[in-house]
């Protein structure tokens, strides 16, 4: 048997297990017939003590030590083994210990649940026995209940900056601070914010002051805080030390602009609106904030101002004004080439326009048809202010021959001429006589008509033609072309669109009649814009009676009814509009006392309108609305406008348009 066992424990290896004594790191060594004999006996391996603790514990002996509790004359017995293990932990001194009578005390004691010290922290900690005994009835320190000792632990200071704005300084935001901030329910990466010392101390010595809203015409105040105060001081004071300065102690930081309650109300109300981009042929917007529509608002501004969006702001910075040959033929001046035009050409993909230098406009401007003798016939023609530029240029002649007899010499020279009774162009045909060589206003085609506005007015799905005075042939400088807008807004909504502009000066009602055979019938468009009441005004009386003015109404009515009659023949819409408001009084000395005429042929031009079921664009009204400095900011001169006030316009008429359905 005994060598059976023997053979066995020669499988169970020697082990060894780490010393008994708390705080040794000591090994023991089981041998394999120990093992065995464990195994037999049914035992596990038994805690056992190394040498060293062994020999070290035979050394010591039991010693009596006093009652740790205060004023007890009792002592409790520190066991030789107890002193090996504060020995071994690196202690020679022994712990607190209690004597019989006080553990007897202790034992009748229940512990007690203080509330723990945390405000807003409904848990508790223990009062044990022995910590009674100790405070021998007197009330316990304030402490943490476990959960929040736990948090506190695992907790470190931490530097914070200064919740002043630009300020540098820092505080300290000590574990305990912390703790109460996530037992709130707040997450310890959002430090509550908080002044440093330097800032608090500044701010002890500041008033609030009441200041005057910022927004023009409002009367109401708001107040300047002193937190507010004090961030401007601290921005002054790093500016000065940047420059290894000293921020004088007598400095008083100015207010900022600031809305009162009243318009941050209105303020709070308002919605951002997005806005097109002032680059008609940009797709882009702006963001008309409610700060900005506040502004205008006091300003008695309701329409939102042209603005470029972002993108074409980037683009614009990039681009100078250009000089481009004057397009005069002849001429070796120069217009300038803005940045604003390169930018909508850019967008557009199209080269910049042709223009005449300021020196030919001007030319143009002052210039007057002059009265020719014909030298063939006899009879008197007139000669226009851009053929006298063309002879100042030496380009061309003095004409001498009248329309008529210029046309025999032409058609002399043309094989067959008895069979031509009109000048052929692709699939619009103009006729070379008519109405219009009755009156020496209208005996001159538009200048705008030529071979490349037939050509792609011919091809086009979609034909608007606008007939019209001197306010539609855009004559003025710093002018703009609003029909060259309308064709940008109007691709944008329906599609491409030709628009011809054949409006001239001095163009009444009546002589766009004379004109119509062979200004607008040919081209067969499908809507037809017109408006002569600036050319009807000048050419009435300054100066009109009763009857005489009802007489000019009378007839203005009449021609309207007979424009809209052959618009209407023609298979096309009428669209009439009553133009910008013209400052009579900063014009001519010849037109300052046709203000009241014009008026009137106004509003006599929306009776007709209504009277004949003809859509109306009223862009004086419109213009009125915005008011008069609005409106001054939206004119080239007296009576031209300006890029804002031709998109205006342009932007009006496509309304109308769009919602009357006019252009299928």
């Amino acid at each position: 048997m005994d060598s059976n066992f023997g053979s066995i424990g020669d499988f169970l290896p020697e082990t060894e297990v780490k010393c008994r004594v708390r705080g040794c790191n000591n090994v023991v060594h089981i041998s394999s017939r120990m093992a065995m004999q464990n195994v037999v006996e049914g035992k596990s391996t038994p805690a056992r003590m190394c040498d060293e603790c062994y020999a070290l514990m035979q050394t010591l002996e039991d010693k009596e030590v006093p009652c740790s509790t205060p004023g007890c004359e009792g002592k409790w017995v520190w066991t030789r083994y107890q002193q090996l293990v504060s020995i071994r932990g690196g202690h020679t001194t022994p712990p607190r210990g209690y004597c019989q009578e006080c553990h007897a005390k202790m034992d009748a004691m229940e512990a007690r649940q203080i509330p723990c010290r945390l405000k807003g922290c409904h848990n508790t900690w223990t009062l044990s026995a022995a910590e009674q005994i100790k405070l021998n009835g007197k009330a316990p320190q304030p402490r943490l209940c476990d959960e929040c000792y736990k948090i506190l632990t695992g907790l470190q200071d931490k530097e914070v900056h200064c919740r002043i704005r630009g300020c540098r300084n820092t505080f300290i935001w000590n574990r305990f601070q912390q703790l109460e901030h996530i037992r709130s329910g707040k997450s310890v990466d959002a430090p509550p914010r908080l002044m440093c010392e330097e800032c608090h101390k500044i701010a002890r010595g500041l008033q609030p002051q009441e200041v005057k809203c910022r927004i023009r015409g409002c009367e109401h105040k708001w107040t300047f805080g002193t937190f507010e105060q004090l961030e401007l001081i601290v921005k002054a004071r790093n500016e000065a030390l940047d420059k290894g300065e000293v921020l004088p102690d007598d400095f008083k930081p100015q207010p900022p602009e600031r809305m009162c309650n009243d318009c941050y109300a209105f303020f709070q109300q308002a919605q951002d609106v997005e806005q097109p981009c002032r680059n008609h042929q940009c797709k882009n917007t702006w963001t008309y904030t409610r700060s900005m529509q506040l502004s205008q608002k006091m300003r008695g501004r309701d329409n939102p101002p042209a603005r470029y969006c972002e993108a074409c702001e980037k683009i614009l910075e990039t681009l100078q004004d250009k000089q481009m040959p004057c397009m005069q033929e002849g001429c070796n001046g120069t217009w300038t080439y803005s940045k604003d035009e390169q930018l909508k050409d850019q967008t557009a993909g199209r080269q910049p326009q042709k223009k005449r230098c300021a020196e030919c406009s001007r030319f143009l401007t002052n210039a007057r048809t002059i009265q020719v003798t014909c030298s063939k016939c006899g009879s008197s023609f007139d000669v226009s202010s851009i053929q006298q530029l063309e002879v100042k240029l030496g380009t061309a002649g003095m004409p001498t021959l009248c329309a008529d007899c210029a046309s025999k010499e032409i058609n002399a020279d043309i094989a067959d001429s008895g069979k031509l009774d009109c000048i052929s162009r692709p699939k619009i045909y103009i006729p070379k006589s008519g109405p219009w060589q009755s009156d020496e206003f209208t005996q001159r085609p538009p200048a705008s008509v030529d071979q490349a506005a037939m050509d792609s007015f011919a091809e086009a799905e979609r034909r608007v033609v606008c007939i019209g005075d001197d306010l539609g042939c855009i004559s003025g400088e710093g002018a703009k072309d609003w029909t060259l807008l309308l064709k940008e807004v109007l691709a944008e909504r329906v599609g491409e669109t030709a628009v011809l502009n054949v409006s001239m000066p001095h163009t009444t009602m009546s002589r766009c009649l004379l004109r119509f055979g062979r200004d607008v019938a040919p081209f067969k468009p499908q809507l037809v814009i017109f408006s002569c009441v600036f050319a009807d005004t000048l050419e009435s009386k300054a100066e009109l009676s009763g009857e005489e003015m009802s007489a000019l109404l009378e007839k203005a009515d009449a021609d309207f009814q007979a424009l809209v009659k052959a618009i209407r023949e023609l298979g096309a819409k009428p669209l009439c509009w009553i133009p910008n408001p013209v400052y009579w009084s900063e014009g001519p000395e010849a037109s300052r006392q046709l203000a009241g005429n014009f008026d009137a042929l106004a509003q006599q031009l929306a009776v007709s309108a209504r009277q004949n079921d003809v859509p109306l664009v009223d862009a004086r009204t419109n213009f009125a609305i915005a008011g008069e400095q609005t409106t001054r900011k939206w004119m080239a001169d007296w009576c031209h406008v300006n890029d804002i006030g031709a998109s205006s316009i342009a932007n009006w008429l496509k309304n109308e348009i769009m919602t009357g359905k006019l252009l299928q």
